[in-house]
C-alpha cells in the first residue's frame, strides 16, 4: 500500500513533523517493510544565520583604527553572494571608488575553483577581520585578520558542512548511522541548486523493516544531515511518498 505524507497537512514544522493514524490495521503477525518511493524537497536550509553565530563580519578602512560591521540575512549564500554583501556595505559607507566608470573596492572575496580554496584579495591599508565570526569556516579561513592578498588555509566549506541529506521515517529500523542504529529511511546527495526544489524518486527503491505489529497510530517524517543536524527547511513544504508492503 501506499502513503502519502505532506508537511502542508500539518501546522508542525516541515522538517519534523509527525502524522496520527485513527485506525491504521495491518494484517496480524505479519511482518512489514517500507521504502520511499518519492519525495519533493526544498533546498532551503541557509549556510549562514545568527543561529549559527557566522552571519557577521568586519572590515577596517584604516588599518585597523576603525572597524565596520558587516550583518548577513539568515539565508543561503555562495562565495559571489557573500562578497557582494560586503561590498554592498562597503560602498553605502563610500569605502569605494569609481575607476572608469566601474566601482572599485579594497576587498574582494572570490573562489578558487582550481584549488577549491576562497582568496581574498585586501588593498590600500585595509583589512577583513576574521576572528569574530565562525563564517570564516565557511571559507576556509582560520581566526586572523587579512591584511594582505591570500587564500584559505583549508578547503572552502560553503554548505557548513551539509554534504548529505537522511530523510528518517519514524517506523524503520534496521539502519545505521556509523556505529549507531537509526531509522534512517534514505540518504541522498543534492544535485540541485540552493533556493530549488529537489525531486527525489529512487530507480530502485530500497526496503527496511518496520517497527510495528498490528497498527501504525502514528509516523515521524525528519529531515538532517550526515552528521545528525536537523536541517530547518525554514517552512519550505515537503512530501513523501512511501510504500509499505509484506516481507518476502
Amino acid at each position: 500500500m501506499l502513503i502519502n505524507l505532506e508537511s502542508s497537512s500539518t501546522s508542525q514544522t516541515t522538517h519534523n513533523f509527525v502524522v496520527n493514524f485513527s485506525s491504521f490495521e495491518l494484517e496480524p503477525d505479519t511482518e512489514y517493510e517500507i521504502g520511499l518511493i518519492q519525495s519533493s524537497i526544498w533546498y532551503s536550509w541557509y549556510n549562514i544565520s545568527s543561529a549559527f553565530g557566522n552571519n557577521q563580519l568586519r572590515y577596517s578602512p584604516d588599518g585597523g583604527v576603525n572597524f565596520y560591521n558587516v550583518d548577513f540575512d539568515d539565508g543561503i549564500y555562495s562565495v559571489s553572494a557573500i562578497n557582494q554583501k560586503l561590498q554592498s556595505v562597503m560602498k553605502a559607507n563610500n569605502h569605494y571608488s569609481v575607476v572608469n566608470g566601474i566601482d572599485t573596492f579594497n576587498i574582494s572575496i572570490t573562489p578558487n575553483y582550481t584549488s577549491g580554496k576562497v582568496r581574498v584579495e585586501v588593498s590600500n591599508n585595509y583589512q577583513l577581520d576574521f576572528t569574530t565570526s565562525t563564517l570564516r569556516d565557511l571559507l576556509g579561513f582560520t581566526s586572523l585578520v587579512v591584511s594582505t592578498t591570500q587564500e584559505g588555509t583549508y578547503l572552502a566549506d560553503i554548505t557548513r558542512g551539509v554534504n548529505q541529506i537522511q530523510i528518517h521515517c519514524s517506523l524503520a529500523e534496521g539502519s545505521y548511522s556509523n556505529s549507531e542504529a537509526s531509522d534512517i529511511l534514505y540518504a541522498f546527495v543534492p544535485n540541485s541548486s540552493p533556493s530549488t526544489l529537489i525531486n527525489i524518486q529512487p530507480t530502485f527503491p530500497v526496503y527496511v523493516p518496520i517497527n510495528t505489529r498490528n497498527n501504525i497510530q502514528s509516523i515521524r517524517m525528519r529531515i538532517t544531515d550526515q552528521q545528525q543536524r536537523v536541517l530547518d527547511l525554514n517552512g519550505e513544504q515537503v512530501s513523501y511518498l512511501m510504500e509499505l508492503r509484506k516481507r518476502k
